[in-house]
């Protein structure tokens, strides 16, 4: 193979398998069909519409096939039949995760309604984009209703008495992209629709669902979290297939000790040139709008001078007018190529690519085949080339492709019970409909023996104002071996979802509900559905606006943003460079209590980085276990966090000019995560052959001695670990939980000092216990190089994006008194992840042995263990030692992780 090649492969063209048109089905449907070009469906379709035109058949089907497969006639062709064959009902709600989506299938809805003349479909959007004077026909005559989750949660549901005509005649319930729906997001869009089931029921309608997806490892289990209802799956692709070549592409080493390579970035834009200069139509795939932006600007610069405007950028903040332009010209074949985000990655309409360059690992198996996909739609040869970026996720599958080629895709994990997210929408149920005493004795959701609006007398409906399976359910513990040490059963009583009283009575004591009459009704203002974002646990933003001296011609301060209050500190803090739409903005202040961050106008000179202290905890342990060297648990874990400083560096050199420091209160919130910690007997073989080294004693700052002072009082003058009293002769030592040194302070350079003697990092030991936390010192470098790797490749066995999760090491956590890593979900609440990590730790910690150990760097790199200020400290080597004594291997064997890569 070429240089920095890792692997190709080469998949086959495969014909169409197609089925007859199942015999429910009316000739004027099969008719409107084959002049939309479907002469005869693949099996695919032929075997979903079967099952949905089947009055008794399943109350959901998902259809999970590959990319370009024809997926939307499986829910159109029932959709359409159920429109000719109802009457007033007959009618269909569809929900996609982008309004780009929804506009490109209003296009293909409207040429069936063309098809079928005399049949009024009446499809329309219905979406922020929609003008004010559509939107009162559109609720009276649209049979097919196509819109996003959002607009559901907060311009239908709140509202639904509005859409009576729609909602009872609703038929069937549309989720497109289903996969898409997972985490936070997915959570709170399962309860949206709870809540729309709820309302179905009461206007009298008991709709049914077509679910599709890209290809995950749990569709059955997903569309059942998803829609509270069991689901059929159909998974057998039919749809005819060009031959493809996928390539890995590794960017060359440029130093070898460090183990740096080459931009991915950079080299995405020269192989993109490379096809587009022999004429190939290509998509570039980034991982940000940002890198997007930037590669669009690389790729036309080394164009030639006759080729400008052939390629355009596409990804979220253009308007919908730009992107319908962009989508039309890629069709049409008036762009060569174009450089987009995960915007594109969904099922939009843009014509037949031949080539995908995707610059970075997209995070996940099932994106990554998205991604590819979106080259060769038909028949055609096409070749999609994935450059890895710099770290540990990209360099292991880069490593092992095997792990993407041979292994399922990853599971799709939601949690609707995620009690922030449920209080939340239990608060958006009943302003949309009282709670009753029957069904608040259940949990939410459930929604059997529902009572119709036709049956219940004097109930109170809010109007708006003119102002407003046939695949097994999947077992984390599947092929682990300490799988009978996991526990099921009593991981769901420990984690009991409390059923509605119970939170209704919650409600009744913030005033947000009242009960009266054995009913429970809302009782505050407003409609709650308009301050919850469904991409978020927690709902509490912070808004972003142009200072007073800075306003808008109109005279009134401009909200540029929002962030979430939970990343508030972190983000927009007094003395941050805020970055929007490729502008930067100085902070000037923050007002906590009002959630109002202003900014003004910045040099563009510098951009900062913040620094907190997390303290995690674990507070509930919903299983436990042994592992190798090592005990590891999982459950529920408090999280607290406080911003400390800042750094300023300049954009183009990154060279630290500044200083500064954060004074904002303290978050705390409560998260799913896992963790393990290492034994005695690991930790004195480590000690034995010398992978650790004691502190080496030095000037610890100017304010030492009084933030020592003030840790002896904070803790009473009491061992933190043990809780022994100091002796009349001798006062406890205070230690640094990070090592002083890690903080680089450098008398007359920085203050560092001030973070590394934070009261947050210092805790009050007994001589005893400070040596067993001194002997210790040396694991913090491994446990933090084993940390990062793990963070990193965790989600392999997810479908999470690395930001999601949290990992902190302590060579001496207070609260276990020995070693810890925890790996915790950022989101509040927590979407169940830990669960999984912990049934997967074995392969977890074969496949970061496999990570370090087949680095070419020779003290730690961002590919391995992270960033290494002192080459030959020694970092690595001890986190080597770390994860063979994790695995019970003597020494690193070239090549396990072949093995592990199939397995995890």
């Amino acid at each position: 193979m070429a240089p920095n090649i890792e692997a190709v492969r080469e998949f086959a063209a495969q014909p169409a398998l197609t089925a007859p048109w199942p015999e429910r089905l009316s000739e004027e449907v099969v008719r409107a069909a084959a002049a939309m070009g479907i002469e005869q469906p693949y099996i695919h379709q032929a075997r979903s519409v079967e099952m949905a035109l089947d009055p008794a058949g399943p109350r959901a089907i998902a259809v999970v096939t590959g990319t370009a497969s024809g997926k939307s006639a499986c829910y159109t062709v029932p959709m359409v039949q159920a429109a000719l064959d109802g009457g007033m009902g007959g009618r269909a709600l569809l929900l996609f995760p982008t309004k780009a989506l929804a506009q490109d299938q209003l296009a293909a809805l409207s040429a069936w309604d063309t098809a079928l003349p005399g049949t009024a479909l009446s499809p329309a959007t219905y979406d922020g984009d929609t003008p004010s004077r559509d939107r009162g026909a559109i609720r009276r005559s649209a049979r097919l209703l196509l819109t996003n989750p959002e607009m559901l949660h907060t311009g239908i549901l709140p509202h639904h008495a509005m859409w009576r005509e729609l909602i009872s005649g609703l038929s069937w319930i549309v989720v497109d992209e289903m996969h898409v729906y997972r985490g936070v997001f997915g959570s709170h869009v399962a309860n949206v629709l709870r809540r729309l089931q709820r309302i179905c029921r009461f206007h009298g309608s008991n709709p049914r669902f077509l679910l599709t997806s890209a290809t995950i490892a749990n569709p059955a289990e997903h569309a059942k979290r998803l829609t509270g209802v069991p689901a059929a799956v159909v998974e057998e692709d039919g749809a005819p297939r060009g031959r493809r070549t996928f390539v890995f592409y590794n960017p060359p080493i440029i130093d070898e000790q460090l183990g740096l390579r080459r931009s991915s970035i950079l080299e995405a834009d020269r192989i993109a040139r490379h096809f587009l200069d022999g004429g190939v139509q290509t998509i570039v795939f980034a991982r940000t709008r940002q890198t997007a932006e930037l590669l669009m600007r690389y790729i036309g610069e080394g164009l030639a001078a006759d080729d400008d405007g052939l390629v355009s950028a596409y990804r979220g903040g253009y308007t919908p007018s730009e992107r319908r332009a962009i989508e039309l010209a890629l069709r049409e074949g008036g762009l060569r190529g174009v450089v987009a985000t995960s915007a594109l990655e969904l099922g939009i309409d843009i014509g037949d690519l031949d080539a995908c360059v995707l610059a970075g690992y997209p995070g996940t198996i099932a994106s990554t085949w998205q991604r590819a996909g979106r080259a060769g739609r038909r028949l055609g040869d096409s070749a999609a080339v994935l450059v890895a970026g710099p770290g540990p996720l990209d360099q292991y599958i880069a490593r092992h492709p095997e792990a993407l080629f041979d292994r399922s895709p990853e599971h799709a994990r939601i949690d609707p019970d995620n009690l922030l997210i449920l209080l939340e929408h239990v608060r958006c149920a009943v302003f949309e409909l009282p709670f009753d005493g029957e069904e608040a004795g259940r949990a939410f959701g459930d929604l059997s023996d529902f009572v119709p609006a036709s049956e219940i007398a004097d109930v109170s409906v809010h109007e708006p104002t003119a102002a407003t399976g046939n695949t097994p359910e999947f077992d984390p513990a599947d092929g682990v071996g300490e799988a009978s040490e996991y526990d099921p059963a009593a991981t769901s009583a420990a984690l009991r979802i409390p059923r509605l009283d119970e939170i209704l009575a919650v409600l009744e004591t913030t005033g947000d509900v009242r009960a009266a009459g054995g009913r429970w009704f809302w009782n505050s203002e407003g409609y709650p559905s308009a301050a919850i974002g469904l991409r978020t646990a927690g709902g509490e933003i912070v808004t972003i606006v142009r200072g007073a001296g800075d306003a808008s011609p109109a005279g009134r301060a401009d909200v540029l943003g929002t962030v979430d209050r939970g990343r508030a500190p972190t983000t927009v803090y007094p003395g941050a460079i805020y970055l929007h739409a490729g502008r930067t903005w100085q902070v000037e202040s923050l007002d906590w209590e009002t959630g109002r961050a202003s900014v003004t106008p910045s040099d563009g000179a510098t951009y900062t980085l913040a620094s907190s202290r997390i303290d995690v905890v674990p507070t509930r342990v919903a299983a436990e276990g042994g592992a190798i060297g090592a005990r590891r648990a999982h459950g529920e874990l408090q999280i607290t966090e406080r911003a400390t400083g800042y750094r300023e560096l300049r954009f183009k050199t990154h060279e630290t000019v500044g200083w500064g420091r954060i004074d904002l209160p303290e978050q705390h919130h409560a998260a799913g995560g896992y963790w393990f910690t290492l034994d005695d007997e690991t930790v004195e073989s480590l000690r034995e052959i010398g992978h650790w080294r004691p502190g080496r004693p030095g000037d610890r700052g100017p304010n030492w001695s009084a933030q020592r002072e003030r840790a002896r009082q904070r803790d009473s003058a009491r061992c933190r670990i043990c809780g022994a009293e100091e002796r009349p002769d001798r006062q406890h030592d205070v230690h640094h939980i990070r090592p002083f040194q890690d903080f680089g302070w450098r008398p007359g350079e920085n203050e560092t000092y001030a973070e590394a003697n934070a009261l947050e990092n210092l805790i009050t030991l007994c001589a005893s216990c400070h040596r067993v936390a001194e002997r210790a010192l040396g694991l913090h470098g491994a446990l933090s190089g084993l940390g990062y790797a793990l963070s990193h490749l965790a989600p392999l066995v997810l479908m999470c994006d690395v930001s999601d999760l949290g990992v902190t090491t302590e060579s001496l956590a207070p609260w276990s008194g020995k070693p810890t890593v925890i790996v915790y979900e950022r989101a509040a609440g927590g979407v169940g992840f830990g669960e999984i990590l912990f049934a997967r730790h074995g392969d977890l910690m074969e496949a970061c042995l496999d990570l370090v150990a087949g680095c070419g760097c020779s003290a730690g790199c961002p590919a391995c263990i992270g960033p290494v200020e002192s080459p030959g400290a020694g970092a690595k080597t001890r986190t080597l030692a770390v994860l063979q004594r994790l695995t019970d291997r003597a020494e690193y064997e070239p090549g396990i992780g072949r093995s592990s890569a199939q397995h995890i």
